[in-house]
């Protein structure tokens, strides 16, 4: 990620990305 995020938009994309985690069964994260 070269972009910078504010702390809003951080916590914003992490809550998106755990939502695709838990939908796909965690095959993007170890």
């Amino acid at each position: 990620m070269s972009r910078n995020y504010t702390p809003a938009q951080k916590a914003e994309i992490q809550k998106r990305l755990t939502e695709l985690v838990r939908t796909h069964g965690r095959m993007t994260f170890g």
